[in-house]
């Protein structure tokens, strides 16, 4: 729990409540969020008696309910806030960061315009924070040189070993994270039992087979073949991802492509360990080995997830609502989005050749034809994001047939959640188009309804408040 007027201030507390003694594993990864820790019988029970203990009043409370029992996450989460809700604290103070399934948790914890809830909520899974952490060690935007108007000078290639939870969600991560104009992605996966690991992975994210290059290969990355594919690509390849599952075998099996690398002179191709631990890189042979683990602030904090795609957010919305009505008004899927998008500003600052310093300090204003290109790299990471999320082009005739409807539903006062070019319900979005096709279908789209459209100007826009989104980062201190 960390309380202070601004959580994300030095000057917060932080501490832990704990029932019995933490094992060292936990204490550990409570070091590396710098929390002291209290035990006691108050974290099953949450109540009055225990907010006062906390001294609220109108400092900000994060809490991170990480038991291994992902059960007693939620009911201390649901205990708690009916506590919060009850002392009248505002939604807008708390903020709540657990282990589960986002779509499941998020929509029963998020505050929203009809009920109270946590201000902030920040749902997590290891897999998905330790592939957040290869990102972050390796950006794919790093790897690529681009051209004064930002284009990609060449193709983004990497590999991924092991397919479980790990590699599943490493991939996912760098298709969203490895789209940019002028360059194709390409991924190979290598796992002697994929087809048994990825059976749910191919059947909710199917459209990212016929979107991308990804070769699947039922092989080990110790055998003869890998290694001859190798051979092939190491003019090439950007990037290998260890994900094996068993950290011993992982370790083996960086250290025999290390040294594979530097016989071959070809380090400059990052390979990293990816697990539960969290990631681990060596730029060299010899070199000092950089470890990241997980359980950081930086990856947890629920109000630093969203402070940035809150105002992403709100970039989509011209009414006169504040930043934080507007994201109490967006749902689950959107909120993903936002982040999504929050978590590629690094790659626009590198793109376009400038630095934060810069940007800060005014100066973010990209010539037309930058801006075109990041408009197209920005279409491009919006759409990857939609592929791993299940999402399917929708055809033309589905467009037409919901215009039909939304004019019919409009002529007889019927209020509608009918959306011209998406469909929540069966994943389906009209803008999975080239960045060429978009300006057809905004005014196709003009022709259906009358309204106004730039799927193009949106995609800019984005880009265009990133000065507003480090000036937010830079008064929070983050």
């Amino acid at each position: 729990i960390e309380l202070g007027k601004d959580c994300l201030s030095a000057g917060g507390c932080s501490v832990v409540f704990a029932e019995e003694s933490l094992s060292p594993e936990d204490a550990a990864k409570l070091n590396n969020l710098g929390m002291a820790v209290i035990v006691g019988e108050h974290v099953s029970s949450p109540d009055k008696a225990f907010l006062r203990k906390l001294h609220l009043k109108k400092r900000k409370l994060a809490v991170y309910a990480l038991s291994a029992v992902e059960d007693q996450n939620l009911i201390f989460a649901d205990k708690l806030l009916h506590a919060l809700q009850d002392a009248g604290i505002p939604a807008q103070q708390t903020a709540i960061t657990l282990p589960g399934e986002e779509n499941i948790l998020s929509p029963m914890l998020q505050a929203t315009e009809e009920k109270y809830g946590y201000g902030f909520v920040h749902v997590v899974d290891e897999p998905g924070l330790a592939a957040r952490a290869v990102i972050c060690t390796c950006p794919p935007w790093e790897a690529l040189p681009f051209d004064e108007n930002g284009k990609a000078k060449e193709d983004y290639s990497c590999a991924v070993i092991g397919f479980g939870k790990h590699g599943q969600a490493v991939l996912k991560q760098l298709i969203m994270n490895g789209q940019f104009a002028g360059s194709r992605f390409h991924a190979a996966v290598f796992s002697p039992y994929w087809e048994e690991e990825a059976g749910a992975f191919f059947s909710e994210s199917p459209e990212i087979f016929r979107q991308y290059d990804i070769q699947c290969y039922r092989a080990d990355a110790r055998s003869r073949q890998f290694y001859s594919w190798l051979e092939e690509q190491l003019s090439s390849l950007k990037l290998i991802t260890v994900c094996t599952g068993d950290e011993t075998l992982n370790s083996e099996i960086t250290n025999d492509l290390m040294l594979f690398l530097k016989r071959r002179k070809a380090e400059n191709i990052c390979v990293i360990q990816c697990g539960k631990f969290g990631v681990r890189y060596q730029a060299a042979v010899g070199s000092e080995v950089e470890r990241t683990s997980i359980y950081t602030r930086s990856l947890l904090s629920a109000e630093i997830a969203d402070r940035n795609a809150m105002i992403l957010n709100s970039t989509y919305d011209d009414s006169a609502r504040s930043v934080w009505e507007k994201w109490l008004a967006c749902d689950s899927f959107g909120r993903s989005s936002s982040r999504a998008s929050a978590d590629f500003i690094p790659a626009m600052i590198r793109i376009s050749h400038s630095s934060i310093e810069q940007i800060l300090g005014g100066d973010w204003n990209p010539s037309p034809e930058l801006l075109e290109v990041l408009g197209e790299t920005e279409h491009l990471r919006w759409m990857a994001f939609h592929f791993v999320m299940g999402y399917s082009v929708m055809n033309s005739e589905r467009m037409e047939e919901n215009a039909r409807i939304l004019a019919e539903n409009q002529k007889a006062g019927i209020s509608s959640s009918t959306r011209i070019t998406k469909d929540g319900d069966n994943r389906l979005h009209a803008c999975l188009v080239p960045w060429e096709d978009l300006d057809a279908l905004s005014q196709r789209e003009m022709e259906l309804t009358g309204r106004q459209v730039d799927y193009k100007q949106i995609d800019k826009n984005n880009v265009l408040a990133l000065t507003k989104i480090l000036q937010a980062e830079e008064r929070a201190g983050i």
